[in-house]
């Protein structure tokens, strides 16, 4: 591996995915109706947590992808390491509240979205040990991804505006 994932956010083209990964949380806590989004660095597996009145109401992992939908559509699925995806259900189970996972794709500034679990799995992901890019810059790793399906995500209708 080339870098490390926590190393991965201090670069600049690190700081720049971080910035979209938290424009894309306030999109999104906006679209739902949530009173805020929380990020931080120390969350890296789950990174965004939304709250109504106070309360924790989703947890999310956002990924930035510099690609447009089409290419997305082209690939059939994205790519997500597969402990983000453990750890998410995880503390969903721990909180009551849905696990959802979303990709802003900075191409056509979109934003699509999975729902992962809510009480009981809701998609059914192909996992399995693969060679794929470590971090925004680049290197290689192989591990465990899950491949979220497009069939069954949901397309938020708006295009976004640019940061």
């Amino acid at each position: 591996m080339t870098y490390s994932n926590v190393a991965a956010r201090y670069t600049e083209r690190g700081r720049g995915f971080v910035a979209h990964q938290r424009f894309a949380a306030r999109i999104l806590a906006e679209h739902f109706g949530y009173d805020r989004a929380e990020s931080g660095e120390a969350m890296e597996l789950v990174n965004t947590n939304f709250y109504k009145r106070g309360k924790i109401v989703e947890i999310a992992h956002i990924k930035v992808r510099d690609m447009t939908f089409d290419a997305l559509e082209g690939y059939g699925s994205l790519v997500i390491t597969g402990y983000k995806i453990s750890a998410g259900i995880a503390m969903s189970k721990e909180h009551g509240v849905p696990f959802n996972c979303y990709a802003y794709l900075l191409g056509d500034r979109r934003l699509v979205g999975w729902k992962i679990f809510n009480e009981q799995e809701l998609l059914s992901l192909d996992s399995r040990r693969t060679r794929t890019r470590n971090t925004c810059n680049g290197g290689t790793a192989e591990r465990v991804n899950s491949f979220l399906p497009l069939e069954g995500a949901f397309l938020l209708p708006e295009t976004l505006a640019v940061i």
